[in-house]
């Protein structure tokens, strides 16, 4: 838990997206469905999030640009769990 981070959506949204980038293969599937999601088609550099392989010597560097708007399409599609969604905690007002 300790290489985890939460990313926190828009408070319309039922889930933050929680990183842990030991995980990572660099099978950037993750990058494929966001881009498909933004652009309707595959296309690596208009994506929302960044896969570096080449950084790190256990799993990858993950990193987001401006255009994440948290949706969590990545979590739903990463097949080693290196992305997932949390449910957002409920806060009793």
């Amino acid at each position: 838990m300790a290489n985890e981070v939460i990313i926190r959506s828009a408070k319309n949204r039922v889930y933050d997206l929680l990183v842990n980038a030991e995980k990572c293969s660099g099978c950037y599937t993750c990058q494929y469905r966001c881009s498909l999601r933004l652009t309707m088609m595959s296309a690596p550099a208009e994506t929302a999030i960044i896969i570096d392989r080449s950084a790190n010597q256990v799993g990858s560097v993950i990193s987001f640009t401006e255009k994440c708007d948290v949706c969590t399409i990545c979590a739903l599609f990463c097949p080693y769990g290196a992305l997932e969604r949390v449910k957002k905690e409920t806060v009793a007002s």
